[in-house]
């Protein structure tokens, strides 16, 4: 009475392995989450930071038609969202936008518009 065994030779898997589990968290779609240069901070106006090289967590916060950079601390995340640990209100509105513009076109400034998400590649 031997038990089948589930695998075969051959055969392929892939698993997900949780390591941490948080509930009832700020949280933003992870796209909205990039990286700026203190220089580059600094040159936008932000100001209030500490100074030096690291580079920095921000998002964009829609402020007044226009994208606001606001440096943030993150926490765990998953394949569609990472935790805002400190930086950000719950009520604030993150930009979300495609990658590339998130990182290439988006500066502190920059004039916005609200969109449906189904416009949001247009």
């Amino acid at each position: 009475d031997a038990k089948p065994q589930p695998f075969r030779p051959g055969m392929s898997a892939s698993v997900d392995i949780m390591t941490e589990s948080k509930k009832n968290v700020l949280c933003v779609p992870l796209q909205s989450v990039t990286m700026v240069a203190d220089s580059v901070i600094r040159a936008d106006s932000v100001t209030g930071l500490p100074q030096g090289d690291e580079p920095k967590e921000v998002v964009f916060v829609f402020d007044k038609g226009k994208a606001k950079t606001t440096v943030v601390t993150t926490g765990i995340q998953d394949n569609d969202y990472i935790e805002i640990l400190t930086g950000l209100e719950e009520d604030a509105e993150v930009v979300t936008a495609t990658y590339n513009v998130i990182t290439k076109r988006l500066k502190n400034g920059t004039s916005v518009k609200k969109v449906t998400k189904d416009k949001l590649k247009e």
